[in-house]
């Protein structure tokens, strides 16, 4: 009698090192960068805070007839905190690029926070531009 280690009949049969199964070679995918991922929420989470701060910041202008002094506790509070989530993107570009070096991890995320981390700080560094220009 023949025990076919393929039947499932036979569950504790020993494998046969000459099928085709075990001569293909197994590829695995590697895991994300932790580091990346933390990049990537970062990003998300400064640039969902700032876009909510400037809707604020309109809602305020618009509620005003003289508009918003800049002396205004909520007017500062409001720029205090797209700075500080600018400095939560630059805390996300390093965590990138920290994660583009791991080894053994997919970069996917890691080059993803990075550029939104970027996009991020970019803005920030526009609407400054743009605030220094209505100035004059």
């Amino acid at each position: 009698m023949t025990i076919d280690p393929n039947d499932p009949m036979q569950p504790y049969a020993s494998p046969n090192p000459y099928s085709w199964e075990s001569q293909m070679p197994q590829y695995s995918q590697p895991k994300q960068s932790g580091l990346g991922i933390a990049s990537f929420v970062l990003a998300f989470l400064a640039g969902g805070t700032i876009i909510g701060l400037i809707v604020l910041a309109g809602v305020m202008e618009a509620q005003n007839p003289g508009g918003i002094r800049g002396n205004q506790g909520l007017a500062m509070m409001i720029g205090f905190g797209v700075l500080g989530m600018g400095a939560v993107s630059f805390l996300g570009l390093g965590l990138g690029i920290a994660g583009l070096f791991q080894p053994n991890r997919s970069r996917l995320m890691a080059i993803l926070g990075l550029l939104f981390n970027f996009l991020v700080v970019a803005g920030i560094a526009g609407l400054m531009l743009i605030g220094m220009a209505a100035q004059r």
